[in-house]
């Protein structure tokens, strides 16, 4: 992290920042479930979790875009039948991103503007003993320094 970034951002537990209710999804789940979460919820990505709970992938609103649009191959008026097949038949588990960065409640805001800052994640998820308890996007983070 720059030096006069250190300087800026103050050493605040991520505890004070993260968005403690946090929609999941299982490994199991068909995609019609997560795009209907993303239609119907203010989010942007939903942590995967295995049958223990634990943490396992990640899918953003841009991995279900990607996929809605790249996975249709019939152009005509009638292809939203051939559209809702592929959700409800593609799994979380075949889009996620099964590398996922994470930090703990313990962490600092520099900490995760320091992740932030390599440009590969766009939100954090919080864990306490593989559990996802919390998650952190710049936008939380934005908040907190505007209060």
């Amino acid at each position: 992290m720059n030096p006069e970034v250190k300087i800026l951002v103050p050493k605040v537990l991520l505890e004070n920042i993260m968005t403690e209710q946090v929609i999941c999804v299982s490994v199991e789940d068909t995609l019609d479930t997560i795009d209907k979460l993303f239609e119907t919820k203010p989010i942007h990505h939903v942590p995967v979790l295995d049958k223990d709970q634990r943490i396992v992938g990640i899918i953003s609103t841009t991995d279900m875009d990607q996929t809605k649009w790249g996975k249709s191959f019939i152009m005509d008026r009638d292809h939203k039948d051939v559209d809702q097949a592929l959700l409800q038949t593609y799994r979380t588990v075949d889009i996620m991103s099964s590398s996922v960065t994470t930090l703990r409640k313990t962490n600092t805001l520099r900490d995760a503007v320091a992740k932030f800052n390599e440009g590969k994640i766009r939100v954090i998820p919080i864990v306490e003993d593989e559990q996802v308890i919390g998650i952190v996007s710049p936008m939380d983070i934005i908040n907190y320094l505007l209060k």
